[in-house]
């Protein structure tokens, strides 16, 4: 099953807090062997909107904020990027985009594999079970389903799929 699966997260660009939580994604991902993450990048065109003093920035649909000064330049972000080329696929947005968009295009332009992990860029790995756990539960679905989710409990012990 090792090229039946891709990895995606997004990265909006605008604070130096995304780039630690990223990192800290980065740093616990126990599958380098065998993927790489996908990083969808939308920082310049983030940056391009936030730096338009008069300008809403819409977080989503229904929420915005204005006047918002980002700590963080896209010096710094390229440098990030360089420093994990060997683990990550910088896919760089040229237009702003909602997650639900965002989403779309990893399924159905970036993707190249039958099955897609959409990540959060906030979590953590704890150990490498994962993956296998996830094989295992579409194998015994045998194919059919649209999409899993996992809540972890709060002791990391167990794994809810739905």
């Amino acid at each position: 099953m090792k090229n039946n699966f891709e990895f995606f997260t997004f990265f909006l660009g605008i604070q130096k807090s995304e780039l630690i939580r990223l990192q800290n994604l980065i740093d616990t991902f126990p599958y380098y062997n065998d993927y790489k993450i996908n990083v969808i990048d939308k920082s310049e065109p983030s940056q391009k909107i936030i730096n338009q003093k008069n300008k809403k920035f819409y977080d989503s649909p229904r929420s915005f904020f204005q006047g918002y000064k980002p700590d963080l330049s896209l010096n710094e972000i390229d440098s990030f990027f360089n420093l994990n080329i060997d683990k990550i696929n910088r896919i760089k947005e040229k237009e702003y985009s909602f997650h639900g968009d965002g989403v779309k295009k990893a399924i159905k332009k970036y993707s190249k594999s039958k099955y897609i992990i959409i990540m959060d860029s906030d979590i953590e790995f704890h150990n490498d079970f994962y993956l296998s756990d996830i094989a295992n539960f579409i194998n015994d679905k045998n194919d059919e389903i649209a999409a899993i989710g996992t809540i972890i409990s709060s002791d990391y012990s167990k794994n809810i799929f739905f």
